[in-house]
């Protein structure tokens, strides 16, 4: 039996969707993790990789930009994947001493019935209920469409971020990677512009003031949140732009659930929390390296030959 681990590229990417939409029917709800456009258009996301066994994709997961921590589709049995301690591997040699492995394990993913977010009956929406109402009493004049990358320029990102950020540092808080312009270019280059995932546009006066983008899964069951920010002034609008979006996977797509995610700030769990969700644990491992791989283990595929 024959295991190896490769960095993800290209070439790869037809055995991974085909692993993805195979596997997809065995989980009742799809890991944030699940796409591959996911792992490729977030942020934190340094290297995408692969364990093949008998050279079939049986696993996929990243390393994170900070090398504290690592995140796989499925927990690594341990039998299966001793092979990868006696290696300077991803299970061994890639982890530094930064990270606490509580701090990620522990992670929650946040699952939305969309079925019943659109009733909008029970008592635990009485707040979205109130939000959606009064976004769309105070502001009548902003437009939501759906996104298009004709319509929508890389440049109006530029200047809704900036924006963005200008006010999150106002407030005595420190930019994250997300913030970052040249994470921008990242996600509009591979996502936007090419289509791998949807979105909701929200413009008032000719100017984005928010957005969220999601993906629907290989094998179209589900769907997965990747990225949503408004300004904080519009009052309602997240919760607007979360409903509206759930409404077109469920009347266009029949989609039944979005996943929203993990987090480990309080007030975005807090906001998620709101849309009544079921919790599931996040598929997250994390083992000591025991030593510093050289920088050159960062740039080369060390089980390719």
């Amino acid at each position: 039996m024959s295991y190896r681990f490769v960095f993800y590229e290209n070439k790869h990417k037809d055995k991974l969707n085909k692993y993805l939409k195979k596997i997809e029917p065995s989980f009742k709800y799809i890991p944030f993790l699940f796409s591959l456009d996911s792992l490729l258009v977030l942020s934190q996301y340094k290297k995408v990789f692969l364990i093949l066994k008998n050279n079939k994709v049986v696993n996929v997961g990243y390393l994170n930009i900070c090398k504290n921590h690592a995140r796989f589709l499925f927990e690594l049995p341990k039998i299966d994947y001793d092979f990868l301690k006696n290696v300077h591997s991803i299970a061994v040699s890639f982890l530094n001493n930064n990270f606490n492995y509580n701090d990620y394990v522990f992670l929650n993913e946040n699952i939305i019935d969309i079925k019943k977010l659109l009733k909008l009956e029970e008592n635990s929406f009485r707040n979205i209920r109130k939000k959606i109402k009064q976004f769309k009493k105070l502001y009548p004049k902003i437009e939501i469409t759906a996104f298009d990358c004709r319509k929508h320029l890389e440049n109006d990102f530029f200047i809704f971020f900036n924006r963005w950020v200008q006010n999150y540092i106002k407030k005595g808080k420190t930019p994250c990677l997300f913030l970052d312009k040249e994470y921008l270019k990242h996600i509009y280059g591979n996502g936007m512009k090419t289509n791998c995932f949807r979105g909701l546009i929200a413009k008032e006066e000719n100017k984005i003031v928010g957005f969220i983008f999601y993906i629907i899964s290989p094998g179209h069951n589900q769907a997965i949140n990747l990225a949503q920010k408004t300004f904080y002034k519009y009052k309602g609008l997240n919760e607007f732009l979360l409903y509206e979006a759930s409404r077109i996977l469920w009347e266009e797509d029949d989609i039944r659930y979005i996943n929203i995610g993990p987090s480990r700030d309080e007030g975005v769990l807090n906001f998620k929390r709101k849309f009544n969700t079921e919790i599931i644990p996040s598929f997250t491992i994390v083992l000591k390296g025991f030593g510093k791989e050289d920088k050159s283990f960062w740039y080369a595929d060390h089980f390719n030959k």
